[in-house]
């Protein structure tokens, strides 16, 4: 019974009917059951159907976790400050309704896959507590079965929004902590390539860095431990003023189109240089079963006395302890060949394949050309912006080296143009503004940031208007190297 059980409700969503309450945005369509039986007792199955005064809240949802990287509690926040635009979800039991927007109920929505446009079922073992099934023993229709809220590449890109949180106050503008002294605009952005974790902030002298030091009672059994210098710095100054180079050229830049071509013909070139190793490590691996099976050869010679050979039964016991003995020393010889192999094998790394979408250049194109220092941006812009375009900047000190990395997704493209253009303020290439205020003096790594803020028209961008959705289908990730990292004073 429990296995005919277990296929009805798989036959069930297969057809694309819903089973339980209708999910946040959505409202069940009754409709006459398909079996002339049940129809005539008046039995109904249900499909989902918008629900067109919640649906906008659940794509604002996905929005705000996917770009902005905000937690559960803050996306509440955010639902909360307009409730007739966004209205609360509505429990079974009424009186149980808090009336608001709570983080647990926002959890529950990003996790929902049905807002995807399929039926999911068994994502959770009622019999065990309500515990959520391991996502690999979901059951999905094989076809969408209602209209989407989301695409499917937005809801697997929140779905790991929560482990790059992990560890980091990912939040927008200044730290609000009641004993904060001092911000750092890129916090949650800088990694040590050495050891791949989190660089912090440090301030000397009123200059800001991001710093590394790992601490030897925790991380000494660590692999990059013996090398890693015991403290390494970096000013905040030199990162920043690199990022708005990167933005400026390739990301914002009338070039942007070279760049990107320089960097997929780099990345051809890493391909080329991925099978020349692919075919050394074949060559490698080959050589080391060579061995072993000549060891494994001379290993049963010793076992059954030389083969069995009736010359061997003539040998006198010192001529037979030197075959035993020579038989020994080659193994042992063929033993250090097959170590030396595999420490090379081991040392030859494959390098990383790098995403090249056909449309790369389309998803730039779809961007404004600005020319914006970031260094006069508000920090709560500007990290608006690293967040939404998932910068991430890793320090070299072995190589003197910065490396810049953004992604384009193309599901998000809408929320990055929406980003960009509130940099048009402080856009260098803008027309006439309408009125400027007074400068706003201030300091952040030892340089003078003077902001102006200015209200003008946004230009439109050359080049027409952006791509259609239906020619974004991927996205765009490359990266920029900054080497020779002058250190200045300090």
């Amino acid at each position: 019974m429990l296995e005919l059980s277990w296929d009805g409700f798989i036959e069930h969503i297969s057809q694309g009917w819903n089973v339980g309450k209708p999910p946040y945005g959505y409202l069940a369509e009754k409709v006459p059951h398909p079996v002339p039986a049940r129809r005539a007792e008046g039995r109904t199955k249900h499909r989902l159907i918008l629900d067109p005064l919640r649906a906008s809240a659940v794509t604002y949802i996905f929005q705000l976790r996917g770009l902005d990287k905000l937690g559960y509690d803050a996306i509440a926040d955010r639902l909360n400050l307009d409730l007739v635009a966004y209205p609360p979800p509505e429990p079974a039991r009424p009186d149980a309704a808090l009336g608001r927007w709570s983080g647990s109920a926002v959890r529950e929505i990003l996790r929902n896959p049905k807002y995807t446009g399929y039926q999911v079922w068994n994502r959770r073992a009622m019999k065990k507590g309500g515990r959520y099934n391991d996502p690999k023993d979901w059951v999905w229709s094989p076809q969408p079965a209602h209209e989407p809220l989301v695409t499917k590449e937005l809801f697997d890109a929140v779905t790991t929004v929560g482990r790059q949180r992990q560890g980091s106050r990912t939040t927008h503008g200044p730290n609000a902590h009641p004993a904060t002294k001092r911000s750092y605009v890129l916090r949650s952005y800088v990694y040590c390539d050495i050891c791949d974790r989190r660089m912090f902030g440090k301030t000397r002298h009123q200059i800001s860095y991001y710093a590394c030091q790992p601490d030897p009672n925790e991380h000494r059994d660590q692999p990059w431990f013996p090398d890693h210098p015991k403290t390494l710095w970096i000013r905040e100054q030199i990162l920043i003023t690199c990022i708005s180079r990167f933005f400026d050229t390739r990301i914002f830049g009338h070039d942007r189109r070279s760049h990107l071509t320089a960097a997929l013909k780099a990345a051809r070139s890493a391909d080329d240089a991925g099978d020349r190793i692919a075919n050394e490590r074949a060559a490698l691996e080959r050589a080391i079963t060579a061995i072993g099976q000549r060891q494994a050869r001379l290993i049963r010679t010793l076992a059954d006395g030389f083969g069995g050979d009736d010359a061997a039964d003539d040998l006198d016991p010192e001529q037979e302890k030197q075959f035993r003995d020579a038989i020994r020393r080659e193994h042992a010889t063929l033993g250090g060949q097959r170590q030396q192999l595999a420490e090379q094998l081991a040392r030859l790394q494959a390098p990383k394949q790098v995403e090249r979408p056909a449309d790369s250049a389309a998803l730039l194109d779809a961007l404004p050309h600005l020319e914006v220092d970031l260094a006069l941006v508000p920090e709560e812009i500007q990290r608006r912006l690293y967040t939404a375009f998932g910068l991430e900047v890793r320090y070299s000190r072995p190589r003197e080296e910065v490396t810049l990395r953004v992604t384009l997704p193309d599901y998000l493209l809408d929320g990055l143009v929406s980003v960009t253009r509130e940099l048009e303020p402080w856009n260098k290439k803008s027309g006439p503004c309408t009125e400027v205020l007074e400068p706003d003096h201030g300091t952040r790594g030892g340089q003078v940031r003077q902001n102006r803020h200015v209200r003008s028209h946004l230009s439109s961008a050359p080049g027409g208007t952006p791509s259609s959705r239906s020619t974004r289908r991927s996205s765009s990730s490359w990266a920029s190297r900054t080497a020779a990292i002058p250190w200045g004073s300090g």
